[in-house]
């Protein structure tokens, strides 16, 4: 209530002042999980920030409004203004920040099951990242790309792909990742071979999972790869 009396007292100050006070009611009613209040405000500024045409700050109101929206587990339309987001992130030629939205309008498009369209995207992601990725500051955004890519050729069915994308995220986290990242790797791969039926893929990846976590605190993921392992002796 003092924000909203505070607002309107801005009538005779600037739109400067008045788009500061609007961002501080917006962010009090994202605190409070009063997510329609907070984005009737945000919305309020947006169109502020339009008529100034300050593109910096669209793209940073956006990014608000789009985040509230997949809190708010509206998926739709926090696609819509990903898309919104994705447009300025090409026309300030920000390769990272595109290359991440695409990354997340993958992911929409994934949770609306639309598969062909999430694939689609998460390839955009990759051939951008690894553009940028002179001296590997990006191998973490492109094994997590490949795995996104390798989860929707398995969701397909296209275990023959979806073995290449996991095989590629190996390659890049053997050389930089931790025992366990590695050891995550193996363990997509053993659960592809063994869908596939090839259970000697399939154990090979298994112990070498388990060795590289036998040194670790992660006893659930090592559990799961012996009751793998135990799965393929059966076989």
């Amino acid at each position: 209530p003092y924000y909203n009396a505070a607002l309107n007292l801005q009538t005779a100050k600037t739109n400067d002042q008045s788009a500061t006070l609007i961002e501080q009611i917006a962010g009090v009613y994202l605190s409070l999980n009063q997510k329609d209040q907070s984005l009737d405000m945000y919305f309020q500024l947006l169109e502020i920030t339009l008529s100034k045409k300050d593109t910096l700050q669209a793209k940073r109101i956006l990014e608000k409004i789009a985040l509230i929206y997949s809190l708010s587990s509206d998926i739709e339309n926090s696609l819509k203004y990903n898309l919104q987001i994705l447009e300025i992130n090409k026309q300030l030629d920000d390769a990272v920040s595109t290359a991440a939205r695409l990354n997340v309008i993958g992911k929409h498009y994934q949770d609306l099951k639309n598969f062909d369209k999430a694939l689609e995207y998460y390839q955009a992601a990759l051939s951008m990242n690894r553009k940028a990725n002179k001296h590997g500051e990006n191998d973490n955004s492109i094994v997590a790309n490949l795995i996104n890519i390798g989860t929707i050729y398995q969701s397909r069915g296209d275990n023959r792909n979806s073995i290449r994308s996991f095989n590629e995220a190996l390659e890049i986290t053997e050389k930089t990742g931790t025992p366990v990242e590695i050891a995550v790797m193996h363990n997509y791969l053993a659960s592809l071979y063994l869908a596939q039926g090839n259970y000697s893929e399939a154990e090979n990846h298994t112990k070498v999972s388990i060795s590289l976590l036998s040194g670790t605190d992660n006893k659930r993921l090592l559990a799961r790869n012996y009751k793998r392992l135990s799965e393929i002796y059966q076989k």
